[in-house]
C-alpha cells in the first residue's frame, strides 16, 4: 500500500506512526524535525500543545478517525523499537526520515525563470531572456528535506524538477513542470517509507 503515503483513501487515515511522530514528540524533538512549521497546506492537524499545522500526506481531519491515542502509539512504537535492540540513535533517525517524508508532501513547485547569465554580442553577460524552470517556491522547507537526506539543496531541486527518459534509445532529460515535479517528490516520499518498513523489517528478521 505504498500510495497510501502521498494518496489517502477517502474515509482513512494514512499510516499510524506518522501521526504518532506529531503528536508524541517533545517540543525540542519537534522543532529540530522542523515539526512545528508545516508551512502552507490543505489540511490541519492539531499537534497536542494547542497548535495547529497543515500537513499535505495527512488527509482532512474529518477523515481522522476517533479514539486513536497517538501521543501513546508513539511511546509504544519507541518502546517496541528499543525492545528489539536497537539503538537510541537509530531510532531517531527513523524519526527524522518519517519527519522528512512529511516535509516532502509540503514542497510547492513554481515556474520561474533561470538568472544564469548568458554571454552576449558585446562579449558580457545578459541576465535576460532567462529560460523558464521549476524551483521550489519554500525553501526552508527544501532546507529541511535536503538536510535529512544529506544532499545539498541545488542537486535535491534539480532532482525533482527533471526526469530522466529513455527516447529512441538514448537517455533524455527533460523539465518537468510544477505537476510534474510534485509528482517526482510524491514518489520519492513512497520510496522512502518502502524503504523504512523494510529496514525495520530487515532487522527484525535478523534478530530472529
Amino acid at each position: 500500500e505504498r500510495s497510501r503515503v502521498t494518496t489517502i483513501p477517502p474515509g482513512e487515515r494514512n499510516f499510524h506512526v506518522l501521526y504518532y511522530l506529531l503528536a508524541g514528540t517533545s517540543p525540542q524533538e519537534k522543532e529540530h524535525l522542523g515539526l512545528d512549521q508545516a508551512g502552507p497546506a490543505t489540511h490541519r492537524h492539531s499537534l497536542g500543545n494547542g497548535g495547529a499545522k497543515r500537513w499535505r500526506y495527512l488527509g482532512h481531519p474529518s477523515q481522522l478517525k476517533v479514539g486513536i491515542n497517538d501521543a501513546e502509539g508513539f511511546q509504544h512504537f519507541k518502546t517496541a523499537l528499543r525492545k528489539l535492540e536497537f539503538p537510541r540513535d537509530e531510532i531517531a533517525h527513523m524519526c527524522e526520515m518519517l519527519a522528512c517524508i512529511l516535509h516532502i508532501g509540503q514542497l510547492e513547485f513554481v515556474t520561474t525563470q533561470s538568472t544564469t547569465p548568458s554571454a552576449d554580442d558585446s562579449g558580457g553577460y545578459s541576465h535576460e531572456g532567462g529560460e523558464d524552470v521549476t524551483s521550489v517556491k519554500n525553501r526552508e522547507t527544501l532546507h529541511i528535506v535536503a538536510a535529512f537526506l544529506g544532499v545539498s539543496e541545488r542537486h535535491l531541486e534539480e532532482s525533482l524538477g527533471y526526469r530522466t527518459k529513455k527516447l529512441h534509445r538514448e537517455r533524455v532529460t527533460v523539465m518537468l513542470d510544477p505537476k510534474g515535479a510534485r509528482e517526482n517528490a510524491d514518489e520519492l516520499a513512497r520510496t522512502l517509507y518502502s524503504l523504512f518498513v523494510a529496514y525495520i523489517i530487515e532487522r527484525i528478521n535478523q534478530k530472529i
